[in-house]
């Protein structure tokens, strides 16, 4: 299968939009971080499970891996909100 993708940034800063194109884990995502919960920002939760899905193997159960992007988002919430 042929993949490809467009992407333009939008005009904030910090950009809170994410796209995995993981082809040897067969995934593909658009993940889109606009609003964050209680102060955190967008982009917390929208890198965090980006980075886990673009390591993601293709071995791994689908499950698994958004188990551990779930882990990985709390992880990082949690960082943030002691930072402050």
């Amino acid at each position: 299968m042929k993949v490809s993708h467009f992407y333009e940034k939008g005009s904030k800063k910090v950009n809170e939009d994410v796209c995995i194109l993981n082809e040897k884990a067969g995934i593909f995502a658009a993940i889109d971080g606009a609003t964050g919960l209680d102060g955190t920002p967008g982009h917390i939760a929208s890198y965090a499970i980006g980075e886990v899905l673009r390591q993601a193997e293709k071995d791994m159960a689908l499950f698994s891996v958004l188990k551990a992007a779930n882990e990985k988002v709390q992880e990082n919430t949690l960082g943030t909100i002691q930072e402050k």
